[in-house]
């Protein structure tokens, strides 16, 4: 309801239009919103039924009750921080972090505040739910910072310490080669690697295991069109990127010629011959299977040199093993030789 009101003072009239709300007409979106809605105008808020109601007896005008009197009486309905994930960034932020909390519906930013210096920044909320919250960590300065949700109207909730680290380095790979169809296994060297978030090589985006000894990705295979030669590898983190000072090489994938088995005690020892190459496999790069008819055996790797690999099936009571060819795969490659 609309009312105009119109207030004379001597020769000076001042005409304010007003709009009254009917109690039990108001509503919002959460029930945090419509408990502050209900009390700022006047009405009276029933935390029983969580709903808005004429009030029986005067209370204050509404314009003297402060925000802070009005958030007093809807308690229960404030948003509030459990955790964030992850509390610890680079100077550059990050993107998809999530805070867990409890009635975060009405939160449309969140706010940080530097404790060292006097200024602050925010950013909006990208996906939202009563318990959860994901959203952009902004870039900033080392230090800690004092980070709260906000609401429509202005007010901060709750709030936690995140911490703003270093900016990663990446000084090498290793290896720095890898094979055409990809899936190589590279760990990064460097400093501050845990904020690292993804792996660019040219310009696809990897994802990255990090340990507390480091960080490692697999190399996506040779695009369509594109030949061996050297390709720029950098770090994403946050809405940056950091230049590794290595370039990964691609190089053709292994050729394996031939194949020679012994028996061995209660073993089967298998020599694969394969062309000299650059790649420096390793015996953690290569996985081989002996196939007899139908059945198929894991060979274990022993040993990786330039030309050739070597493994060994260990002996079965239930049968002979007499292997009639072979199946190699290098680490997450989608390609298996067979040989």
């Amino acid at each position: 309801l609309r009312v105009t009101t119109t207030l004379t003072t001597g020769d000076q009239k001042i005409t304010e239009i007003l709009k009254l709300r009917s109690c039990p007409d108001i509503t919002e979106t959460s029930p945090y919103a419509l408990c502050v809605a209900c009390v700022s105008a006047g009405c009276h808020w029933s935390p029983g039924s969580q709903d808005c109601r004429w009030t029986h007896s005067s209370g204050p005008p509404v314009h003297i009750l402060s925000l802070s009197k009005v958030f007093l009486l809807c308690p229960h309905f404030q948003p509030g921080i459990r955790s964030l994930l992850p509390n610890q960034v680079s100077v550059h932020g990050k993107t998809n972090a999530v805070i867990k909390g409890e009635n975060l519906d009405p939160v449309i930013k969140v706010r940080f505040q530097w404790l060292t210096e006097c200024s602050s920044k925010e950013t909006p909320v990208l996906e939202r739910s009563t318990d959860t919250l994901k959203f952009h960590i902004p870039s900033g300065n080392t230090g800690k910072v004092k980070m709260c949700v906000v609401t429509a109207d202005g007010r901060c909730h709750s709030n936690i310490i995140i911490t703003y680290g270093s900016q990663p380095t990446c000084t090498g790979l290793q290896p720095r080669s890898t094979w055409a169809s990809g899936g190589r296994r590279i760990q990064v060297l460097g400093s501050s690697l845990e904020y690292v978030e993804k792996v660019i090589v040219d310009d696809k985006e990897m994802s990255v295991t990090s340990l507390t000894v480091g960080v490692w990705f697999n190399t996506p295979p040779l695009g369509v069109g594109e030949g061996s030669g050297l390709f720029r590898v950098s770090l994403r983190v946050g809405n940056s990127t950091v230049d590794c000072v290595d370039k990964l090489s691609y190089l053709p994938n292994p050729e394996f010629t031939s194949f020679s088995k012994s028996q061995e005690y209660s073993e089967v020892s298998v020599v694969i011959n394969k062309k000299q190459d650059r790649l420096n496999v390793r015996e953690e790069d290569v996985k081989v299977w002996g196939l007899q008819e139908e059945k198929q055996f894991e060979c274990a790797v022993q040993n990786v040199i330039s030309t050739a690999i070597v493994c060994n099936i260990l002996e079965r009571q239930d049968i002979r093993i007499n292997v009639t060819s072979l199946r190699v795969r290098l680490s997450k490659s989608p390609t298996v030789s067979a040989v």
